[in-house]
């Protein structure tokens, strides 16, 4: 089985390409299923931060948080435009995903500052556009760590995180070494091997020991 492997940065960007490639020949059109799409920048503390928002057909009960998955390497706000379809349309809620930097040209707090950042706007007082709804914050993957980040560092700010109802992290990464599980992983694994999850860790917090990688 072919693997994603980020031993260099030369693939993932190819990766990246590609994934664009594909979402723009993709037949999946959002706007199709008559929901309204914006793309747009927001910003809080002057950090800019691209986000996707795909709203319901009617008004919305609450907000999705999301932030997509990809290895911290790859992927962007549109990748989950399916899945994000299908849970605006099933629960009538809104979606905002988190179009932030990748760690190819960005060390891995800049990756949190923008999911931060957006968090911040989504549930301040400059979005006045979904003021008072309970949100939901989603991610998986790469996506589930740093939605985890950005939930610890709303502690900070408990009159911006009592806002939030909830979270779903799908197979999130929570120790940066590698849990025994991944390092144990063989190359029977699929997609995602022991050596490659920890090499693609190593390589994106490359001054790091592995006692401040947790």
């Amino acid at each position: 089985m072919p693997r994603f492997q980020i031993r260099n940065r030369v693939t993932p960007r190819l990766i990246q390409a590609l994934l664009r490639a594909a979402q723009i020949g993709s037949a999946f059109k959002p706007g199709g299923h008559g929901l309204q799409i914006e793309k747009r920048t927001v910003s809080t503390d002057n950090v800019p931060v691209p986000v996707r928002i795909i709203r319901p057909k009617g008004k919305p009960r609450g907000v999705v948080f999301d932030i997509h998955g990809g290895g911290w390497v790859i992927g962007n706000a549109q990748m989950n435009d399916e899945l994000n379809v299908g849970m605006v349309n099933a629960c009538n809620v809104a979606v905002v995903s988190v179009d932030y930097r990748l760690a190819l040209t960005t060390p891995i707090e800049g990756l949190m500052e923008d999911c931060f950042s957006a968090a911040c706007w989504l549930l301040g007082k400059d979005c006045e556009e979904f003021a008072g709804l309970p949100v939901i914050v989603v991610g998986e993957s790469a996506g589930g760590h740093l939605a985890a980040a950005t939930l610890l560092k709303l502690k900070s700010r408990p009159d911006l995180l009592e806002r939030i109802v909830g979270t779903v992290l799908y197979y999130g990464v929570y120790d940066l070494t590698g849990t025994k599980s991944v390092r144990t992983a063989g190359p029977e694994t699929l997609v995602l091997d022991g050596p490659g999850m920890v090499g693609a860790m190593r390589l994106l917090t490359p001054d790091r020991s592995d006692d401040k990688r947790r």
